[in-house]
């Protein structure tokens, strides 16, 4: 639910929260779309991260998850 949230707010008030009022108008509207979809990945991997059961007695599984979130955290840093 905080997703559908962070989103809709993103996208209703984004120009506000980043700024963007005075900008062109273009420029603007991707700077506003790269942001949701940064936000929307990132809630995302939290989503993936936070679903996890703690008390896991498969620990292959568990550190199957964390190469995989933490390779994908790795690419998203490199693309930038």
């Amino acid at each position: 639910m905080y997703q559908v949230t962070v989103l809709l707010i993103l996208t209703f008030k984004g120009k506000d929260i980043l700024k963007l009022k005075h900008d062109n108008t273009g420029h603007a509207v991707t700077v506003r779309n790269t942001v949701i979809f940064n936000a929307f990945v990132f809630c995302q991997i939290f989503n993936e991260s936070n679903s996890r059961e703690p008390d896991l007695s498969d620990n292959f599984s568990v550190e199957t998850a964390d190469i995989i979130l933490e390779s994908s955290l790795k690419s998203m840093s490199k693309s930038n």
